[in-house]
């Protein structure tokens, strides 16, 4: 462990505390390895998680698989007699979709497919490229399919992040090719 930091008692900034006695830790940053201990009970307080964005990454698509399956196949089944009936989420959200009603269909459906299906695409892409050693959100550009082969990526221009100047961008979009930095026609 290296240099303590400073803690602060009245806040409780720079402390940690045992999760099983309640000890008072001073918060440090760990060494690649290393694992922080409390000195009463010798429970874990801190320590590496090696292959944690791979996990996470794998519950996510798990996750997707889950959710496709939930909208998909019965998850009720009545049954009396002989006679019974069986529905699924999509069929119990269907259900209400006539009339006035139709925007609890619509809350049903993006409340309960949505937000988890869109939570878990959002994960995946954030933690790909970390899980590969990138920053969030900058995955390679695949190459260039342009005849000339350029060496630019696929993606358009205007995506990309380098500054440019105001006749580059004007060359890229027809409807502000008109007019000139100056103002003046382009004819």
């Amino acid at each position: 462990m290296s240099d303590p930091t400073p803690y602060d008692l009245t806040t409780g900034a720079g402390l940690i505390a045992c999760p099983s006695c309640d000890a008072l830790h001073v918060e440090e940053e760990l060494e690649p390895g290393e694992t922080a201990r409390c000195i009463r009970c010798n429970a874990i307080l801190a320590r590496p998680r090696a292959g944690a964005f791979s996990r996470i990454i794998a519950l996510s698509f798990t996750s997707l698989v889950l959710i496709v399956g939930a909208i998909f196949f019965p998850f009720l089944e009545i049954s009396r007699m002989g006679i019974g009936n069986a529905t699924s989420l999509f069929g119990v959200a269907l259900a209400f979709s006539q009339g006035w009603l139709m925007p609890l269909t619509v809350a049903v459906l993006v409340l309960i497919v949505a937000l988890p299906a869109l939570r878990a695409v959002l994960l995946v892409y954030t933690l790909l490229p970390l899980a590969m050693g990138r920053a969030p959100g900058t995955m390679p550009s695949p190459p260039c399919a342009c005849p000339r082969r350029c060496g630019r990526g696929r993606w358009p221009r205007s995506l990309s992040s380098e500054p440019r100047s105001r006749w580059s961008r004007s060359r890229d979009w027809p409807a502000s090719a008109l007019a000139r930095p100056s103002g003046r026609s382009a004819r």
